[in-house]
């Protein structure tokens, strides 16, 4: 994300062409005995480009954090949205060495579109409200080090861990190629390789995917909620979806790690308007399905306007002539003095 650079005194000419901060944000939630616990990790470029090298660069950092925090753990599931730095060949098949160096086994899952970075998104709030309490104080956060201190001041936010980072001048890699790479949701890596995950556009279906260099193929079951979308006591609240479930448990599964079936409710007038256009087409321009019928409307619609033949056609234009003159005599009469008056004016 880009944070703008902000003064606790602003002109107005200061609010404009600003350029953004750039700051990455990761959440850890794991569940300690009954009662989940979260962590946030911040990391604050002054400038980077968003691509595969800094992302392993933050994921080699968070993992390091964590195992410093937890020595116990061994297992990390990564939640992560679309974007080009995350679903990218370069990323998918690196991170596994990263996580090798703190002997910590990773699984990776990706979200919906435009989806899975609600808890990133709370955190992001609490946080820009924090800042917002160290500008008031007469503060300013223009650079990577000011936003750093003004999450940390007044004791930092809880749960929340700032990390200055440096430009990193890594010498750019020739791209690794991967057909397909996009359409894969969910990979498990073990010493044999890769195991990954591809769905379908339905819900309800689902088909293998083989990939080369050695990687495994795997297949899902339909889950429990696929077999309850016919009960309609909780349906899901999301626009277009057409799922419902018997128990609320199934539908908060659904929400969390399910996936939305998408159907047309209803047409619209548009969606109605094509389908005549379309079947007009195919049957062709001259065929007219009850021409009496035609015939008569034209002409119960012709006896009842009013409007003679050509009301929309463009007039003539309208000849214009000069005064006769009686009509120049009975305006000199009945303004006798005017003419006086005007010709004094223009004389001065």
């Amino acid at each position: 994300m880009k944070y703008l650079p902000r003064k606790y005194r602003e002109s107005q000419s200061d609010w404009f062409g600003k350029r953004g901060i750039s700051w990455h944000i990761t959440t850890a939630i794991r569940n300690s005995e009954g009662q989940p616990q979260m962590l946030t990790f911040v990391h604050i470029f002054q400038s980077c480009n968003q691509d595969s090298v800094t992302v392993l660069a933050i994921i080699d950092d968070v993992l390091k954090q964590l195992k410093t925090t937890m020595p116990d753990v061994n297992c990390v599931y990564f939640r992560q949205d679309n974007a080009g730095c995350y679903h990218s060949a370069s990323t998918l098949l690196a991170i596994q060495q990263v996580a090798n160096k703190y002997h910590i086994t990773v699984k990776l899952d990706f979200s919906d579109p435009q989806g899975g970075k609600g808890s990133c998104d709370r955190k992001a709030a609490t946080i820009k409200n924090h800042v917002r309490i160290y500008l008031n104080s007469g503060q300013d956060v223009e650079t990577a080090d000011q936003l750093k201190n003004a999450i940390e001041s007044s004791g930092g936010v809880s749960g929340v861990r700032a990390t200055l980072c440096d430009k990193l001048d890594i010498p750019k890699s020739a791209p690794v190629k991967w057909d397909g790479v996009s359409l894969i949701n969910n990979i498990e890596y073990s010493n044999e390789g890769m195991r990954v995950w591809r769905s379908k556009v339905t819900c309800t279906q689902q088909e293998d995917v083989q990939l080369t260099s050695g990687m495994t193929e795997a297949s899902n079951e339909l889950s429990d909620e696929d077999q309850e979308c016919h009960d309609k006591l909780f349906s899901c609240p999301e626009d277009g979806c057409i799922k419902s479930f018997q128990r609320f448990s199934s539908l908060q599964h659904h929400l969390d790690v399910g996936r939305h079936s998408y159907a047309l409710e209803n047409e619209t007038l548009f969606d109605k308007a094509m389908i005549s256009y379309a079947t007009k087409l195919e049957q062709g321009t001259g065929i007219v399905e009850n021409p009496v019928e035609d015939i008569e409307a034209c002409q119960a619609f012709n006896s009842c306007s009013s409007l003679p033949m050509g009301w929309a056609l463009k007039s003539a234009s309208i000849q214009r002539t000069r005064l006769s003159e009686s009509q120049k005599q009975y305006l000199t009469e009945v303004f006798p003095n005017r003419r006086k008056d005007w010709a004094q004016s223009r004389s001065l």
